[in-house]
C-alpha cells in the first residue's frame, strides 16, 4: 500500500489487478536528470508544455524503479493499462507529493 507521507502514489494495473507504487525518490530524479538531459527544476515544465509520449514513459519508469523491478518498455506496459491521461495524472499527483 502507498504512504503518501513519502510522496508515494499507488495503482491496480487492470490486466493482473497487481499495486503498483510512484514515488519520486532522490534517486529517481537523479535518474530523470540523467536519463532526460534535464534538471529536476525543469521537469514542470516539461509536463506543461512539450510533453513526448517518451517523456511521458521515462518519467513513469523513474517514479516505479525504486519499488518495482521494471525496465522502460515494462513500465510503457504498465501505462497502457492508465492509458496516456491517466498515467500523467498519476505521475503529476506523485510528483508534487
Amino acid at each position: 500500500m502507498a504512504n503518501p507521507m513519502k510522496g508515494e502514489v499507488s495503482f491496480v494495473h487492470p490486466a493482473d489487478g497487481a499495486t503498483y507504487k510512484l514515488v519520486f525518490s532522490i534517486n529517481a530524479l537523479v535518474t530523470l536528470e540523467e536519463t532526460l538531459g534535464i534538471a529536476t527544476t525543469e521537469i514542470g515544465e516539461l509536463l506543461n508544455d512539450k510533453m513526448k509520449i517518451t517523456d511521458l514513459r521515462t518519467l513513469f519508469w523513474a517514479g516505479l524503479i525504486d519499488n518495482h523491478d521494471v525496465t522502460p518498455e515494462g513500465a510503457g506496459l504498465l501505462m497502457d493499462g492508465q492509458g496516456v491521461a491517466g498515467a500523467a495524472q498519476l505521475i503529476a499527483k506523485a510528483l508534487a507529493a
